[in-house]
C-alpha cells in the first residue's frame, strides 16, 4: 500500500509534467508516452531539483506502473536509464 502510493505520486508527477510542457495530449496512451527524448528532458529535469537516488527511484515507479497498465518495448527506455544512470549524459543533445 505505501509503495502504491509512492508509485501513484511519482506517476502523477509525470503526467504533470508532461502536462506543464505541453506533451500530455488526451488521445495519447500511456505507451505513447514514454519516448527517449521525454525520458531524457524529464530526468535531465529531475537532476535539478533532487538527489540521483530520487531520480532513480521516480524511474522506477514510472517503469512499474507501466508494467502494470502498459507493458511492452517502450518499457526498454525506463530500463536502460535505471540500468546505466550515465544514460541522460551520453545521450543529452
Amino acid at each position: 500500500p505505501a509503495t502504491r502510493k509512492t508509485y501513484e505520486t511519482l506517476y502523477g508527477q509525470w503526467l504533470a509534467w508532461l502536462a506543464h510542457k505541453g506533451c500530455l495530449q488526451p488521445d495519447s496512451t500511456p505507451a505513447s508516452r514514454i519516448t527517449e527524448p521525454l525520458i531524457l528532458a524529464y530526468i535531465n529535469d529531475l537532476k535539478g531539483r533532487v538527489r540521483a537516488q530520487s531520480v532513480l527511484s521516480t524511474i522506477e515507479a514510472i517503469d512499474s506502473v507501466m508494467a502494470a497498465i502498459a507493458d511492452g518495448p517502450h518499457r526498454d527506455i525506463l530500463k536502460i536509464a535505471i540500468l546505466y544512470p550515465q544514460f541522460s549524459k551520453l545521450n543529452a543533445h
